[in-house]
């Protein structure tokens, strides 16, 4: 049996690994072998005699590649050839006795690729995306679907006014929300689920970089100064690192420049989608910000973020001041 799991959220990939892998070994023991793709030593061989190797002892094996896209790419030359081909598709097709998978969540492996379609043709493919989620709208869709689930799982009882403080302030990180759910049940011990208030949940959940860098990211999107200023606060504050905070304010208009731009060349939105490759939450707050900033003045903030990358690494300013006054200029 082989898997190939992918998607642009590390914690859903390692979820669904780790769920492939319990059920395999609920039809009894089974040898377990894990690599790492980025392991430059390791080859297409080692793991087809990783998985055609099985012990007297156990003879049903478990084979998991973390990191594949790495793998495939520096094993390009030797599975494109007919020889890696075949043992590519022996691998797909080894037998109920060895399961084998491949995960990817960096980089993850293109759908026109051969080792792709060979695995979507002869095992299986499950793509996972990441649950985005605008904090000031309601809990919906499949996000709620996981939250419930994990609720249950972890024996809780929080009521709907309870579950939007967890969201509020853990942010859609599933590996966040899965820890502070089990922070909340530690915490109660044998208490009853019941005896939870909102102000002690409050209490336990500290606002997540994330949901923090989200809604600086957010405020100056909308120019909203004052709001962008305070989570700025809040986040060098929680510890965040400045070029960080640099970074994602630079992907961001980086984005709303090339919308800006693909859009006055007659560009689909279908195909800018496509091209930036954002998710439709992404799309829809990059729509609802592209004009409040005029395209000619992008170039010029976009250098200003450079500049002040530059100064946080250089000048004997206070790194806080030096954002302060960028957050100014961005969202002023």
């Amino acid at each position: 049996m082989f898997h190939l799991v992918q998607g642009d959220d590390d914690y859903r990939v390692a979820l669904k690994r780790d769920e492939l892998t319990a059920t395999f070994l609920r039809r009894g023991d089974a040898a377990i072998e894990h690599y790492d793709g980025k392991d430059r030593d390791f080859t297409m061989t080692d793991l087809f005699q990783a998985a055609a190797t099985q012990s007297f002892f156990e003879p049903r094996k478990v084979v998991i590649v973390d990191e594949a896209a790495d793998f495939l790419t520096r094993e390009k030359k030797t599975i494109d050839s007919k020889s890696g081909q075949k043992m590519l598709e022996d691998l797909v097709k080894i037998g109920d006795d060895v399961l084998i998978i491949f995960t990817a969540n960096e980089k993850v492996i293109a759908k026109n690729t051969k080792v792709y379609k060979t695995i979507a043709e002869l095992g299986k493919v499950t793509e996972l995306k990441k649950f985005w989620h605008d904090p000031n709208e309601g809990i919906t869709g499949e996000l709620k679907r996981w939250i419930d689930s994990e609720i249950q799982h972890q024996g809780l009882k929080l009521t709907p006014a309870q579950t939007t403080i967890l969201i509020t302030r853990a942010g859609s990180d599933l590996r966040q929300i899965a820890n502070e759910l089990s922070k909340i049940s530690l915490f109660l011990g044998d208490d009853s689920p019941s005896t939870l208030d909102d102000k002690t949940l409050g209490a336990l959940i500290p606002p997540s970089r994330e949901l923090l860098i989200f809604h600086l990211v957010d405020a100056v999107g909308h120019k909203n100064r004052s709001r962008a200023l305070a989570y700025l606060t809040d986040l060098l504050n929680a510890g965040e690192v400045e070029s960080f905070i640099v970074t994602m304010l630079h992907r961001h208009l980086r984005h709303l420049y090339a919308i800006q731009l693909l859009e006055r060349d007659g560009i689909s939105m279908e195909q800018i989608t496509s091209e930036l490759k954002i998710s439709e939450f992404q799309k829809r707050k990059l729509l609802e910000q592209r004009n409040n900033f005029p395209t000619k003045t992008l170039p010029i903030i976009i250098g200003a973020l450079r500049v002040a990358d530059e100064e946080i690494k250089t000048s004997s300013l206070p790194a806080k001041i030096i954002m302060e006054k960028l957050i100014v200029k961005l969202a002023g």
